[in-house]
């Protein structure tokens, strides 16, 4: 006859209770971590000092680097976490009403006239009907570079609490 005997399950329990209890808080400093990543990611996009990817629709002649007049979108750039019962969301985004243009793009049209009036680069006016604002995704395009990244943040968030037996 063989016997076994299987000490410490009472410590065992302790230490799931323990990683059961600490895992939110431990998924939400990982959300953080990764929300400060793309936030980091999208302020140097649209900083002027990497390039965007061209996306369709763009005219040859459209840059796809963010000319930078005065860092306001740059610095507009603002994340936060929000934990709700058992869900942890991560939220980046900016405030600024034109934020959303260079993300999806836009067509400007006059509202009262027939064209729209502005003054060219050599300095005559130039009248059209409409402008093409492309999508250039500095949002999307720093998810896509940081994703490797976030599952990396968040799956060390969780290996951590496991190594520590549970305690942050």
């Amino acid at each position: 006859m063989i016997l076994f005997v299987l000490r410490g399950t009472d410590e065992c329990r302790k230490k799931i209770q323990d990683i059961e209890q600490n895992l939110t808080a431990a998924l939400g400093q990982g959300m953080t971590k990764a929300c400060i990543l793309i936030t980091n990611e999208v302020q140097l996009l649209v900083s002027g000092n990497r390039r965007l990817p061209m996306t369709m629709g763009m005219s040859p002649w459209s840059s796809d680097v963010l000319h930078v007049r005065s860092g306001r979108l740059k610095s507009s750039y603002t994340h936060r976490v929000i934990v709700f019962g058992r869900e942890i969301i991560g939220v980046v985004g900016s405030a600024v009403k034109y934020a959303p243009v260079h993300e999806f793009g836009a067509v400007i049209r006059p509202l009262t006239h027939k064209f729209l009036r502005f003054k060219g680069s050599s300095g005559e006016f130039v009248f059209v009907k409409s402008v093409t604002i492309p999508a250039r995704a500095p949002l999307r395009t720093a998810g896509q570079n940081k994703k490797d990244e976030i599952r990396n943040l968040l799956d060390g968030s969780v290996h951590m609490l496991v190594e520590r037996g549970g305690k942050l």
